[in-house]
């Protein structure tokens, strides 16, 4: 079953005290975590077992019990990105040493517990792996002028990234959105931890993800969601234009007219959404901005032709999907290459 993260507006219940802690902390950011100084969330007790959300195969209509159950079963690893990431950007846009240090303290406890390393019990730990694994090798990259290379975190994201290399090897990932998420975590991580292998597969992934964009720049698989579509091109174009961004700084080819598609399909769908209603026979949700963190870069590598909608439209500024700030995560990966 095929899972877009729920938006981050609901409501998690029974989240432990400690997760809650590093939410307050990462919400009002650094200044919160100086006052009540560096709290490290220790690894947890048992290995991530979550079930998928939707009610449908399709995932096409969300079940609020296993939406609140998934919500539950992942605080703590969604709380940990998030303040990782926080004290990492702290660090990379403000020079917050003490910040960026409880960052990397954070990162070295769960590297000595082993967190997410080895099988997972579910094709949706597959899937939360691969975005954490995203998130917390992009916000490494930030803090790597500050650790220099710490062995410790390096070797416990390669491992992640050899458990993501098993689930796609094991047919446990799609290939769809879920499909181009994986690449990105094996790009990043590879980036983070200098293994050409990871990199390779990255942009392997990268390569087919762009040889599915169809002529009018849409996906068939994110097209078969009904009302989600358009949400669903939205979140998978952000794996991608990062898988490119990396390429680009790599000077490695890819498929730039593929890609420049597939967002104009985006931002057409959110200028006239009738458009792809009339294609899907469903009226369609407008993606909300955290899926749109992506247009930024993806502006960057498609500078040659004027794009279809000026401004660009309402897009945040920071996703713990693609590392936290976004413009502090292209910086790192374009300094970061090693």
């Amino acid at each position: 079953m095929e899972c877009l993260p729920p938006p981050r507006s609901g409501r998690l219940s029974r989240i432990p005290v400690v997760a809650l802690i590093l939410i307050v902390a990462a919400a009002m950011h650094r200044p919160a975590a100086a006052e009540v100084g560096c709290r490290i969330a220790p690894p947890p007790a048992e290995a991530l077992d979550v079930d998928g959300f939707y009610a449908d195969p399709a995932g096409r209509r969300v079940d609020p019990a296993r939406r609140a159950a998934r919500d539950r079963a992942v605080a703590v690893y969604e709380a940990v990105v998030r303040a990782v990431q926080a004290g990492a950007d702290d660090y990379a846009l403000g020079g917050d040493a003490a910040a960026g240090t409880c960052a990397l303290d954070q990162l070295r406890a769960w590297a000595r517990g082993g967190v997410l390393v080895g099988a997972l019990v579910t094709r949706q730990g597959d899937y939360e792996r691969a975005w954490y694994l995203t998130g917390l090798a992009l916000a490494y990259l930030k803090l790597r002028p500050l650790a220099g290379h710490d062995r410790a975190v390096e070797d416990w994201l390669r491992a992640m990234a050899d458990g993501v290399v098993e689930a796609i090897d094991r047919d446990r990932i799609p290939a769809n959105n879920l499909l181009y998420w994986s690449g990105l975590a094996l790009a990043a991580s590879g980036l983070a931890t200098g293994s050409q292998t990871h990199l390779a597969r990255g942009q392997t992934i990268l390569t087919a993800g762009l040889a599915a964009v169809d002529a009018d720049g849409s996906l068939k698989a994110e097209l078969d969601r009904g009302a989600k579509a358009l949400d669903y091109h939205a979140f998978a174009a952000a794996p991608l234009v990062l898988l490119a961004v990396i390429a680009d700084a790599r000077r490695m080819p890819f498929d730039r007219s593929a890609l420049d598609r597939l967002g104009r399909f985006v931002l057409a769908g959110i200028a006239d959404p009738a458009t792809l209603q009339r294609r899907t026979g469903h009226v369609q949700s407008r993606p909300e901005a955290w899926t749109l963190a992506w247009l930024p870069a993806y502006a960057s590598l498609i500078p040659t032709r004027p794009l279809p909608t000026r401004p660009l439209p309402a897009h945040a500024t920071r996703s713990h999907f693609l590392g936290g700030d976004i413009g502090a995560t292209l910086a790192a990966i374009r300094s970061g290459i090693r």
